[in-house]
């Protein structure tokens, strides 16, 4: 009788064409992780383009942007107010939620006049911890639900934990804040990195964004202000969560204070994630961040970008020739 034998896989074969699946693997992974972040970057765009679709409907409706934040102001009899309502809050109607703003507008204009002392009905209102997708950027790192603020939030109209929002109006090259407590004029500043004309916070000049940085409701800005022309003109930009995990009155989604600078460039200091100094624009994308122009249109800019040109990009009316960026 004639036997025919079986050859199965030896130990030696069987670990080589392990090997080799690691290497596909390890290889393979890279192209996912790049093509889900692709995926993310082209949805943050999305947001983008839907929250600055938004904003030029309110334009067409009142002739006006949304102010940035609503008071915050100094006068005899409160030299430190600051109110419910920021443009987050005025543009939900036309970002299809129209019956949050009915339950919320009833406090714009709330406040108090002292920080730290934010009224209970705003502090407790639901509406707080309820997720505004087209608020949050896909790559952000924060919780969806809601995040424990800083300790400051009371501040900023904020309750302790908050749906985040990822999406900043831009102020303008703005440096309060930016190099410690000092504030520039454009011709003394102690920060390096404070390379062009920038005006303190509070102005409404012409080296102002398109959000002022302290507002009132007589501060809104139309697009005939932006001098510059919309397409040279920063909109909207991204913002992070702090270093230590906590998120902060700027990604705060209806209070807060929903507007940042360009003084200090995208993902400054160090170039490093998270980004801990959150009055800035920055990102988890890789590289830059996303911003959304005065026309309506949505592009990515690189971290490494001239100060100057970032600086005359977030100006409306500072007369400065833009080139490439």
């Amino acid at each position: 009788m004639c036997r025919t034998s079986r050859r199965g896989f030896t130990l030696i074969e069987l670990l080589v064409v392990i090997a080799i699946i690691a290497v596909l693997i390890a290889l393979l992974l890279p192209a996912v992780q790049q093509a889900r972040e692709a995926a993310r970057r082209t949805q943050c765009k999305n947001n983008f383009k839907q929250i600055g679709l938004a904003l030029h409907n309110y334009h067409d409706s009142f002739s006006v942007f949304p102010y940035g934040l609503y008071g915050y102001w100094e006068s005899n009899s409160c030299p430190e107010r600051n109110s419910f309502g920021t443009w987050r809050v005025m543009i939900l109607p036309y970002i299809d939620q129209a019956p949050m703003y009915n339950s919320v507008s009833q406090y714009l204009g709330w406040g108090s006049c002292r920080l730290g002392t934010t009224p209970p009905e705003i502090l407790n209102m639901p509406e707080h911890k309820i997720p505004i997708p087209v608020y949050m950027c896909p790559s952000d790192i924060a919780d969806r639900n809601a995040t424990q603020l800083s300790p400051f939030h009371f501040e900023m109209m904020c309750p302790q934990t908050s749906a985040v929002a990822s999406y900043v109006g831009s102020a303008g090259a703005n440096t309060a804040d930016a190099c410690g407590s000092q504030l520039c004029n454009g011709t003394n500043c102690p920060c390096e990195f404070v390379t062009h004309h920038f005006v303190s916070r509070g102005s409404n000049g012409q080296y102002s964004g398109m959000f002022s940085q302290t507002s009132r409701p007589s501060d809104r800005v139309s697009l005939g202000k932006a001098i510059d022309g919309s397409s040279n003109t920063l909109l909207l930009g991204e913002v992070t969560q702090r270093k230590n995990g906590l998120g902060s009155w700027w990604t705060c989604q209806l209070g807060g204070w929903p507007v940042a600078s360009t003084a200090t460039g995208i993902n400054w200091p160090g170039r490093t994630h998270p980004y801990s100094n959150s009055e800035a624009f920055a990102s988890y994308h890789e590289g830059g961040s996303q911003f959304c122009l005065a026309d309506g249109s949505v592009r990515f800019i690189s971290e490494n970008i001239d100060l100057k040109t970032l600086g005359a990009l977030g100006s409306r009316a500072g007369g400065e020739t833009v080139g490439e960026f």
